[in-house]
C-alpha cells in the first residue's frame, strides 16, 4: 500500500506511517487539477477489474477482467432475455467483491438503471426505508 486516502479534512499527519502517505479526498482533486492528462479511454484488451476467489477449491486468487469480458457478458445477458432499462431499479444486497453483483451492476449501469445499497444493518427494518427511499414500486 502507498496512500491512504481520507474523505473528510483532517489532520493527515499523524497518520503517516512508515512508507504510507495519508492525503485528503481535497488534496487529490488539487493534484489532479494541478496535473491535467488527456482523456486516454480504455480498449477491448484493457482491464477493467479484478475479482477476487475465495480460495475454496485452492489458493484465493484475483481473476483479471478485461473490458471485452465484461461487454461479452452484458451482451449475453441480454441476447437471453434479460431486458433491462433506465426505468429499472435495483436494490444491491450481495457483497460488491461477488462476481454476480458485479455483473448486474455493470448491466445495470450499461443502460442507466437506479441502484440502491444495502446497508448492512437489520434486514427487516432496513429493507423497509431503503424501498421507500429507492421507490423500487413506481
Amino acid at each position: 500500500m502507498k496512500y491512504i486516502i481520507s474523505m473528510d479534512e483532517t489532520d493527515t499527519s499523524k497518520f503517516e506511517f512508515e512508507g504510507i502517505k495519508v492525503m485528503t479526498w481535497e488534496q487529490i482533486l488539487k493534484l489532479g487539477e494541478e496535473h491535467k492528462h488527456d482523456v486516454v479511454p480504455p480498449t477491448a484488451d484493457s482491464l477493467a477489474t479484478i475479482c477476487y476467489t475465495s480460495g475454496t477449491t485452492g489458493n484465493p486468487k484475483g481473476v483479471m477482467l478485461l473490458h471485452s469480458t465484461i461487454y461479452s457478458e452484458v451482451s449475453a445477458a441480454h441476447m437471453i432475455g434479460l431486458d433491462l432499462s433506465h426505468h429499472d431499479v435495483y436494490l444491491s444486497y450481495l457483497p460488491l467483491a461477488h462476481i454476480y453483483e458485479k455483473f448486474l451492476i455493470e448491466a445495470l449501469l450499461a443502460v442507466g438503471a437506479m441502484i440502491g445499497f444495502f446497508s448492512g444493518v437489520s434486514v427487516t427494518r432496513s429493507w423497509f426505508f431503503k424501498f421507500l427511499t429507492v421507490k423500487p414500486f413506481s
